[in-house]
């Protein structure tokens, strides 16, 4: 930053932010780009800063009901890695059965990063919603109810085809395998993003229902001993994680149908401070745009001292 007067580099710590409210009666001059950063925003339009969830204000820090805690734990049970985590804890079994013998965890763990591929068709949904905050938030709706579908109906498929075979590919398991890669590479860039929607303490409940599926099935292949005594098949055990992801449906569904641990939406957002060291300073734009009075909501510095008289 430089000041209109000197024309100098402005260091914005906080005795040299104090001196300048004291003794700085010139603007300072600004481009576009270092207000954003100067304000703490990121590459957020003005006009979406305010509609983004970032920037909602936060519920009432009342104790949430166990109710609401526990549908979203089940609601992060279904877009999670619990189909990839499926798939591989039976690849013991897979090494003895599969054409691709032990070369079958290779095999698997090509087909999921072949999922990624998804972030592309995500990227491409988010061009087409557009470029408001809305369009994006939809966006995220939709690819959390489909990843929890798909996920729900790759397990049902994954019991009944996982011994399927073409050619010495085992192609169901591997087509199983790009499909539940691309919910993995989709949990972290939509059921993120989308969670800020909700209290902020409701984001811990829902990445404890992955965790916990996960290890869930990690305990029944245990029990199962897939590389061991066998004590059940794996379309039983991809039953069995079905069963796990069956709830996270039904959660999901009552979440968007009564709004459950979601935050009112933007309109009262309040903007965080400028400097807990500025209470006033005036920011003229450099490409002759208006003048951008900021004003912070509190100051923890000192009161500056009254400016001297002019000579």
């Amino acid at each position: 930053l430089r000041t209109a007067r000197t024309r100098r580099p402005l260091a914005m710590t906080a005795a040299e932010a104090i001196e300048l409210e004291r003794s700085a009666p010139t603007p300072v001059h600004v481009s576009r780009d270092q207000l954003s950063r100067l304000t703490g925003y990121s590459g957020l339009r003005d006009e979406d800063a305010d509609s983004h969830p970032a920037h909602w204000p936060p519920l009432e820090a009342s104790p949430l009901p166990w109710p609401t805690v526990g549908a979203y734990v089940a609601l992060g049970v279904g877009p999670s890695w619990l189909m990839c985590d499926a798939l591989f804890l039976q690849v013991p079994w897979f090494e003895t059965t599969q054409p691709e013998g032990i070369a079958i965890a290779a095999w698997l763990g090509t087909a999921f990063n072949c999922g990624n591929a998804a972030i592309l068709a995500l990227l491409l949904a988010y061009r087409v919603a557009g470029e408001g905050a809305a369009g994006r938030a939809w966006v995220d709706e939709a690819c959390i109810g489909l990843m929890i579908c798909v996920t729900v109906a790759g397990l049902g498929v994954a019991a009944g085809t996982w011994s399927l075979t073409r050619d010495g590919r085992s192609v169901a398991l591997l087509a199983l395998g790009v499909v539940a890669g691309g919910v993995g590479a989709l949990r972290l860039t939509t059921l993120m993003p989308w969670l800020l929607r909700c209290d902020p303490r409701l984001i811990s409940a829902a990445v404890l229902g992955g965790a916990l599926a996960d290890a869930l099935a990690a305990c029944v292949s245990l029990v199962q001993q897939p590389g061991g005594r066998r004590l059940f098949s794996p379309s039983a055990f991809f039953l069995v994680a079905l069963a796990m992801a069956l709830p996270s449906l039904a959660a999901f569904a009552h979440v968007r149908r009564t709004g459950l641990g979601l935050r009112p939406q933007g309109a009262a957002a309040k903007r965080p401070p400028l400097s807990p060291y500025l209470s006033r300073a005036s920011f003229v734009l450099e490409d002759g745009g208006a003048a951008a009075e900021m004003h912070s909501c509190t100051s923890s510095a000192p009161a500056a001292a009254p400016a001297p008289a002019a000579a």
